[in-house]
Formats: C-alpha cells, structure tokens, sequence
C-alpha cells in the first residue's frame, strides 16, 4: 500500500467480526486458487485462442482492469487494514484468546495458499 489514506478503519468491529472477514478473505483466496487450477487445465485442453480468452474470462479481466486500472483491489485494501490495526487496550479474556489463536491460524492457512499460488505460478 502506497498511502495509508487508502486504509480501512477497522477499530469498531469486534474480534468475532474481523474474524468473519479473515475467514471471507481465506474463502476468497481459496477460490482464487481454484480457479487458477481451471485455467491451468483449460489451457492445456484448449488450442484456439480465441476460444480460451473466451472460456477463461480473461477478456474480462482485461475490461475491468481498462476500467479501474487506478483503484486497489478491495482484498488487497482489507488485508493490509487488518494487518495495520491497532491492538486495543484493556484485559485479555479466554474468548479473546480464542479468537486470536482463530485468526492466527486462518492467517497462517490464507499465507500458505497465497504461498502455494506463487509458487505454482513461479514453477518453484
């Protein structure tokens, strides 16, 4: 992120909901992936081009990033609030710990997947 201006105050939501977003961004990266994997397949069946950019969405991609080639991607923009909050102040009870260990473990999961993307894409 360029400008913290494009960060998201999230100081008035409680740990259950930023935990409910990290598990939507989780889902989100999740379906990412997968979909990578039916473009990787589609490529590989498919020897028209014409036909692939149309059966892979790709001419969509295109259009929407002509479209909003200036704005963040809205992920990418709640990831980095979430990474930048503020811990709040005060006593940590045994569900908050709880819903810290949560979204620890749901980073780590999204981390990885992220991991594994790049490294697919790479041929690492």
């Amino acid at each position: 992120m360029e400008g913290e201006g494009e960060l998201l105050d999230l100081s008035h939501l409680s740990e259950a909901e930023q935990s409910s977003i990290l598990e939507v961004l989780l889902r989100d990266s999740e379906l990412r992936s997968r979909d990578e994997g039916r473009l990787r397949a589609l490529q590989q069946k498919e020897a028209d081009p014409v036909r692939l950019r149309s059966l892979s969405g790709a001419w969509f991609n295109e259009e929407r990033s002509k479209r909003h080639r200036d704005t963040k991607d809205g992920v990418d923009i709640v990831q980095a609030s979430i990474r930048r909050r503020k811990p709040r102040t005060g006593q940590t009870t045994h569900t908050h710990t709880a819903i810290i260990t949560k979204k620890q473990d749901i980073w780590y999961r999204l981390i990885n997947l992220l991991v594994d993307r790049f490294a697919s894409e790479w041929g690492v």
